[in-house]
């Protein structure tokens, strides 16, 4: 795996198409400047990656799981994400902005979980997106995040209450949203069967963290899809290898049958 540090490098063509995306799709497109930060934040933030990133990198080697084809992309964004992946030529480019990582446990959780996107991407192109509809759609949402979501969990022997949020909300304020999602499970499955192919209002507003006194719009998506993803490698018998390379046909037949 290759670190491409975006601080400290002059603009170069991957940097601008990389900006491109991220503008295009996960900051604030009304603006296009990087707010300033600390420098002694990002330096924090850059430390802790670099501390944890050989154990998370021995998890994948001993799963199986070459990352030679992978770029993890340390750059400073708007605050708006944990980062995701880019598919460019046969490699993923995994932008990982800084100012989103504070403790050990949230660089444990979700770097690993974007390298996981990264991989499911390079060896199914069929889930990655080029259209705000393409990303936007619940069924693909629902597949590559409760993929990665699973995958991450299981490599590095989380608990589904630490690969949904590490220790972004108090362990309290966790329990309780869970809670609140297994009573709500029913009637999340059948809005998701139902709207498998929605590109906006709730198909986006589950994976977002906008209201916490409503999990319709606080993130649970990703409880659903975790657990969608859980039922079918268990009834299927998948290894982590095989579920990233099932097809993504396959796979929402799978999840439309689960749900």
């Amino acid at each position: 795996m290759r670190i491409i540090d975006f601080t400290h490098q002059q603009p170069s063509p991957v940097r601008t198409q990389l900006f491109e995306h991220y503008f295009s799709y996960w900051g604030k497109r009304k603006t296009r400047e990087i707010p300033a930060y600390e420098t002694e934040r990002i330096q924090q933030s850059r430390v802790l990656i670099s501390s944890r990133l050989p154990y998370i990198q021995r998890a994948f080697s001993e799963n199986g799981f070459a990352l030679d084809k992978i770029d993890l992309v340390l750059m400073i964004g708007q605050g708006t994400s944990n980062g995701h992946a880019i598919i460019e030529d046969d490699r993923a480019l995994v932008w990982i902005p800084l100012e989103a990582y504070s403790t050990e446990r949230q660089v444990g959780v979700f770097l690993t979980h974007e390298i996981v996107h990264g991989l499911h991407y390079l060896s199914r192109p069929e889930y990655f997106f080029h259209t705000h509809e393409e990303k936007n759609h619940l069924g693909r949402q629902l597949m590559t995040e409760g993929v990665a979501l699973y995958v991450t969990k299981t490599l590095m022997s989380f608990s589904a209450e630490d690969a949904l949020w590490a220790d972004y909300i108090p362990e309290a304020e966790c329990m309780v949203w869970m809670n609140a999602c297994v009573q709500e499970q029913p009637a999340l499955r059948t809005f998701m069967r139902e709207h498998w192919n929605d590109i906006d209002g709730l198909a986006l507003d589950l994976f977002f963290a906008n209201d916490p006194d409503d999990i319709y719009r606080y993130r649970a998506g990703y409880f659903i899809a975790l657990s969608i993803i859980e039922s079918i490698v268990a009834t299927r018998g998948l290894d982590l290898q095989a579920l990233l390379a099932t097809p993504r046909t396959q796979l929402e037949e799978w999840c439309l049958s689960t749900l």
